[in-house]
């Protein structure tokens, strides 16, 4: 990164600054206050906001919360579209360090063991999560005896989301997981990526938890 003087940018100290990224992909920086760099934006709203650590130039750190924006922080699309934009800018997503907070239990690997019971409160905070060009959220979860419909938009990075319910249910003891209500959208193929990567990251889970995928897709 570059200051309006072709330098290498630098925040002290400790290199920590405050950020903003307007809904076109500029980044407003600098060591003051998200309300105040609000005020600078050309236009209300923002897509991405928190801290990062810039030292010479480089950024090495991202933290994507912001007390201004403390609602919006726990909305995995904000983290979402900070990933998509950096990586666009031509910015190595594995030398920069995130701090996950708002990243779902099942996207950080610590989700608890799989159950329906656990799915009637927690599964908002488990599925609610992030990639590098997408993020998933949770629509509504259906509760019923033996059974649990977790609801699921998938939502590309500036694209069109699409939608699956993971169904979780118990039958004779036994913990089954089977996507069901399958929307990929007018963007299908990016859709499937997301569902793909959902599959991918839930399998290991499932298993440690002892349960099975049923006619899974």
């Amino acid at each position: 990164m570059f200051d309006q003087h072709n330098q290498p940018v630098n925040f002290e100290p400790g290199g920590w600054g405050d950020f903003l990224m307007e809904g076109d992909g500029e980044f407003i920086t600098g060591k003051s206050w998200h309300g105040i760099l609000y005020e600078l934006q050309k236009r209300p709203g923002s897509a991405a906001f928190g801290v990062w650590r810039v030292q010479d130039g480089w950024l090495d750190r991202a933290t994507p919360l912001s007390a201004t924006f403390l609602e919006q922080s726990y909305d995995p699309r904000f983290a979402a579209q900070l990933r998509y934009q950096l990586s666009n800018n031509g910015v190595d997503l594995t030398k920069v360090v995130f701090d996950s907070e708002t990243q779902g239990k099942l996207w950080k690997g610590e989700a608890p063991v799989l159950s329906v019971e656990r799915m009637r409160n927690d599964a908002e905070p488990i599925f609610k999560g992030y990639g590098d060009d997408f993020w998933v959220d949770v629509t509504n979860v259906a509760r019923r005896t033996d059974q649990v419909d977790v609801s699921l938009s998938l939502n590309p990075v500036r694209g069109e989301p699409g939608q699956v319910t993971v169904a979780v249910q118990r039958v004779d003891g036994l913990t089954t997981v089977r996507f069901t209500d399958f929307d990929m959208g007018p963007e299908r193929t990016r859709t499937m990526a997301v569902l793909h990567e959902l599959r991918e990251t839930m399998t290991p889970w499932i298993a440690e938890s002892g349960a099975i995928w049923h006619h899974a897709a």
